[in-house]
């Protein structure tokens, strides 16, 4: 019988969701021939085809859905598992100050937060919000949340979740201006452009991935704002399409008030990390903040602990 790992369903689970070897393996930081193997090893194991591959896309067989409808549920209940014999130890005491972009904060402090202080009473916590890159000369915090990494050999860079970058509108500007099919089709409607996005890439132009190829497509950008938050307030009052982390909008596309375009395909990834000083022991303060983040489920994809990599031969 072949012998499947915990880290064998998350690596499953994790191509499954992304719909692609490649991606998968950068985000856990494996070779994808690596990954190209242990997958092929597992379906020989198993005797059945996980996945369909052709040039252009990869998709679970029909064999492979119902085994991925499984292996998400035990990842589930494992992840419950070790958080409950986690919770179990000494409990978590102590000062942690937390530095993250403001638009983080505020969705910590609307969601989540609340549970966190609740479960780990006796941390006392404290927020501060940047604007701005990470960087050695601004670290004033035992933690910080960022979707840059900090390039500097004395800090780790946690990858902890996972998010999706889609694209939204609100229903009225869609019966009034119709629906695109395909992001190559953005330029013909009115975009709201978040400046705040630009940093690095090139202004006047969104990205959208296809069989893991970004493209670009030039938008019709006459309106701009410089905060992410700014931008959706200005697509729910039906100003134009955004293009938008999942875990800001997700409220207002479940009551309706936007719409994913096109079935949520052609996002783009965002990884959300966690930034605390190399140091040989780690603060459990800052271990439980981490902990949290990465599965309290607001933001995205849990992405597997950086001390529990997964092993390919």
């Amino acid at each position: 019988m072949i012998n499947i790992s915990v880290d064998d369903l998350k690596l499953i689970n994790l191509i499954s969701s992304q719909g692609s070897f490649a991606k998968a393996a950068d985000i856990l930081n494996l070779t994808r021939p690596g990954v190209s193997r242990r997958i092929k090893s597992i379906e020989d194991g198993l005797q059945i085809s996980l996945f369909k591959r052709t040039t252009r896309k990869l998709e679970l067989t029909y064999e492979g859905r119902r085994f991925v409808d499984h292996t998400v549920a035990m990842e589930q209940h494992w992840i419950q598992a070790i958080g409950e014999i986690q919770s179990q130890k000494a409990e978590p005491t102590g000062k942690l100050t937390v530095c993250s972009l403001d638009v983080l904060n505020r969705r910590l402090t609307q969601n989540c937060l609340a549970d966190f202080i609740a479960q780990y009473p006796k941390i006392e916590l404290s927020l501060l919000t940047t604007h701005e890159p990470p960087a050695t000369n601004k670290f004033d915090a035992d933690l910080m949340l960022h979707i840059a990494p900090l390039d500097e050999q004395a800090f780790i860079n946690e990858p902890i979740v996972l998010c999706q970058q889609k694209f939204y509108a609100s229903p009225a500007y869609l019966a009034k201006n119709g629906v695109p099919q395909h992001p190559r089709e953005l330029g013909a409607y009115r975009a709201i452009e978040c400046t705040e996005q630009t940093r690095g890439r090139e202004p006047g132009y969104w990205l959208w991935f296809e069989d893991e190829i970004a493209h670009k497509v030039k938008i019709n950008s006459r309106m701009q704002c410089d905060e992410l938050e700014a931008a959706m307030n200005m697509a729910l009052n039906d100003c134009g399409i955004v293009w938008l982390p999942e875990y800001l909008v997700q409220q207002y596309v479940a009551d309706g008030r936007l719409v994913t375009l096109f079935n949520g395909k052609f996002a783009n990834s965002v990884i959300i990390y966690a930034i605390y000083p190399r140091i040989q022991y780690c603060p459990s303060t800052t271990k439980t903040f981490i902990h949290f983040m990465r599965y309290n489920k607001q933001f995205g994809v849990p992405l597997p602990p950086q001390n529990n990599p997964i092993s390919l031969p």
